[in-house]
């Protein structure tokens, strides 16, 4: 099920055929299943029972009233969203360990998911939850696979042009609409073409904050904002269920927050230590980059001082463990489906580190 919480997204970019040298297909599959449901679904199903034979319509099991609904209610073909994809998913770096589609396919994924968790009582309507996806699919597109304090000690054209401010998600975010406004507007993936003045702009909103939402330098803030927000919403109400009090922007800021929490929920998932691995192999050429230029290397990059299993708790500890337990206050499946598999994984890592210690004392050894 594409709700799933450990959803393995390696498993479709492992299909023939899906990953090929031009594009990746993976974030097309799942951009197109997620955001034209029910549609692709039908479609799905269609294409089953012609492969099997059968010829009649008898495939109502697809019901129309499942699923987001956008392409009726925002008035855009399944087409042009495909084109849109695949637009989008060619402007990934593919050579990116981590910062690449199939990243921002499992961000897509997770974010469905946790909506799906409970996270759309925090959406007014279609059209916010129908942005944050959107947001989800373009939040890294472009990403160089160095961070933004590289951006900014090289003097970089992006660091220039967004004067230091949230440089890679500015970039995301301008390379995304260059596509749907201006004078390179492409109409025939133009998927918010169909919206009136009114919801483009709110759309637009909703999507520039989610993604700048996805700055590192605003993690904390940002926990605190949800923190506090819930300590006082559950100290002065008197409502049974306090999050029936969220309304407006606090449950837009959540919707929001999803994003974020989607965007860093590797180490909560099943196939944790995979996408650490990867992670840290992008971190350790970003170090080497930046020896090679004479710069201080980032926190993580050193590949001869950054412990695995060390960086792994730590960031787990301090930040993904605290952003799902307060996201565990505004949507409470959370708690049993995710806060456990993160308290198991650290577990795992904890085990890693004590045998990288073991190790590292024997090198020692050996070399005295």
């Amino acid at each position: 099920s594409l709700s799933k919480w450990n959803f393995d997204v390696f498993e479709i970019s492992k299909i023939p055929g899906v990953e090929s040298d031009e594009v990746s297909s993976t974030l097309l599959f799942l951009g197109w299943a997620i955001v034209a449901s029910p549609h692709s679904q039908k479609a799905m199903s269609n294409s089953i029972d012609i492969s099997k034979g059968n010829t009649s319509s008898d495939n109502e099991s697809v019901e129309m009233s499942n699923g987001y609904n956008f392409v009726t209610k925002f008035n855009f073909s399944p087409n042009t969203l495909c084109q849109f994809l695949r637009s989008i998913a060619a402007d990934y770096v593919r050579e990116n360990p981590y910062h690449n589609a199939i990243h921002a396919s499992d961000v897509l994924q997770t974010t469905h998911s946790i909506l799906q968790l409970g996270g759309l009582a925090f959406s007014s309507g279609s059209l916010e939850t129908y942005s944050v996806l959107l947001a989800a699919i373009i939040h890294d597109v472009g990403h160089p696979g160095k961070n933004n304090a590289y951006m900014m000690n090289t003097f970089s054209d992006l660091s220039i042009r967004y004067n230091n401010i949230s440089i890679l998600e500015n970039h995301h975010l301008a390379l995304a609409f260059s596509r749907l406004l201006g004078a390179r507007r492409q109409r025939d993936l133009d998927i918010l073409g169909g919206l009136n003045p009114h919801d483009h702009e709110t759309a637009r909103k909703i999507i520039v904050d989610s993604v700048l939402g996805t700055d590192m330098s605003r993690h904390f803030t940002s926990i605190a904002t949800l923190k506090g927000r819930l300590d006082s919403l559950e100290k002065n109400s008197s409502a049974a269920d306090p999050r029936s009090e969220w309304k407006g922007e606090e449950a837009l800021f959540v919707l929001k927050f999803i994003l974020h929490a989607a965007d860093i929920s590797n180490p909560a998932k099943k196939f944790f230590v995979e996408w650490a691995d990867l992670v840290l192999e992008e971190f350790f050429a970003q170090g080497d980059a930046e020896m090679m230029h004479g710069l201080p290397v980032s926190p993580l990059c050193h590949r001869k001082t950054t412990g695995r299993a060390e960086s792994q708790i730590g960031f787990t500890n301090f930040v993904v463990k605290p952003t799902f337990e307060q996201l565990a206050r505004c949507i409470p499946a959370i708690r049993n489906e995710v806060l456990p598999t993160i308290e198991k994984n650290l577990s795992f890592w904890s085990a890693e580190k004590c045998k990288e210690d073991v190790e590292g004392k024997e090198v020692e050894e050996t070399n005295d």
